[in-house]
């Protein structure tokens, strides 16, 4: 018996050694997104994706960060965020909506409503995007 319990503290006690020693590195669990693989984005050439300003009562100015969280939740590519992060900062900023069309579909369509932005994509669901703190939902 005392064999058992000794051999179950010490491994207690190694476990709470490498979670000492990972929270002193620094090192924090982060939330694991599992992108869907081959979205329309992805497949798609940059002749077939477009930006486009939709007309809405309400605008907002969205940071790079921003424009960043909120374009890879739609399932942009790092290279087409640099393409077309300017496009969608642009109608975002002065017309409050904006469409993400891949070829003749729209994939998703995004609406300011005060500090929040409204996003519905057609292959990835529909999120809030909170602007006054930089994340999704609504907490």
């Amino acid at each position: 018996m005392l064999v058992k319990c000794t051999q179950r503290s010490n491994r207690v006690t190694v476990m709470l050694v490498i979670v000492s020693a990972l929270a002193a590195a620094g090192c924090q669990p982060q939330p694991v997104e599992w992108p869907e693989l081959g979205t329309e984005l992805e497949q798609q050439g940059y002749r077939e994706i477009r930006v486009e300003a939709q007309a809405n009562q309400e605008a907002a100015e969205l940071s790079p960060d921003d424009i960043i969280a909120v374009m890879e939740k739609i399932g942009f590519t790092p290279e087409q965020i640099l393409d077309f992060g300017p496009p969608m900062y642009k109608a975002l900023r002065q017309s409050g909506g904006a469409r993400v069309m891949v070829g003749k579909k729209t994939e998703a369509i995004l609406r300011v409503k005060g500090h929040l932005l409204f996003i519905r994509s057609k292959s990835r669901g529909s999120f809030i995007y909170d602007l006054e703190r930089s994340r999704f939902g609504l907490m």
